[in-house]
């Protein structure tokens, strides 16, 4: 038997281009209509990011199908690898979607961890403005923390979906355009990759913020584990990915 594809094929290309406009005849989408950041850790050098140690903790590539980053932290209670791009460029643009995604693997539930799009720190946990996930020291549990000016709004994600030692999770968000932040919580949860109108009208979420207003800082794609134990720990970032429509 003949192998079939589920592949829809465009030999003639595909646009997104309106027909006036320059690449309206170009064979593939015009790239300039989003701002993407995506990193698979297929390669990794110490000048992509800005990494920040508390302590001597490493970061190197681990030989894994997929590309993978490993973190290991030194054993004091206050050690940390927090990284982040060297200069910000993503933020909150009124009226353009904003999707952030990452996976990742620690090997116990005790550290704190962080993934998001954080204002450039030298400590990204305490930073004043931002958008990401933190899963607090010595808990399971994941919150959706959006912060302007050092002024929090916290949103829980629902206790049944927690970080497990040694299993991988995906979170990702999404910002409206208007004024809501939906999470999502790996893929067998129901998360729809991309809502289809507006946060609010997508079943697929587990958690909303609605902020009293958002943070304009420019913001950094930021991830990073701190210890809460004086034991080293290691995380495996599998990848992270941030898309903004311009």
């Amino acid at each position: 038997m003949p192998l079939t594809s589920a592949t829809s094929n465009f030999p003639n290309g595909v646009t997104n281009a309106a027909p006036w406009q320059a690449m309206a005849e170009s064979i593939i989408p015009d790239p300039s209509f989003s701002q993407v950041y995506h990193n698979e850790f297929n390669t990794y050098q110490a000048t992509d990011f800005t990494t920040t140690l508390v302590g001597t903790g490493t970061a190197a590539l681990s030989a894994e199908i997929g590309g993978v980053l490993l973190d290991t932290t030194t054993a004091g209670a206050a050690d940390a690898v927090y990284h982040q791009l060297p200069v910000a460029s993503f933020g909150i643009v009124p009226s353009s979607a904003l999707y952030f995604k990452a996976r990742f693997k620690a090997d116990s539930t005790l550290p704190a961890i962080i993934c998001g799009l954080i204002s450039t720190s030298a400590t990204p946990i305490s930073a004043p403005d931002g958008i990401w996930f933190v899963k607090n020291a010595s808990s399971a549990n994941v919150i959706l923390r959006h912060r302007i000016g050092g002024v929090t709004t916290d949103v829980a994600l629902p206790t049944s979906l927690t970080v497990v030692a040694n299993t991988w999770v995906e979170l990702s968000f999404y910002y409206d355009g208007k004024t809501s932040i939906a999470a999502f919580f790996n893929p067998s949860t129901g998360a729809v990759p991309r809502p289809v109108s507006s946060a609010t009208a997508n079943p697929g979420y587990v958690a909303i913020s609605t902020p009293a207003a958002l943070t304009t800082a420019v913001l950094n794609p930021t991830f990073g584990i701190l210890n809460s134990t004086a034991v080293a720990r290691t995380i495996k970032w599998d990848y992270i990915t941030v898309s903004c429509e311009l």
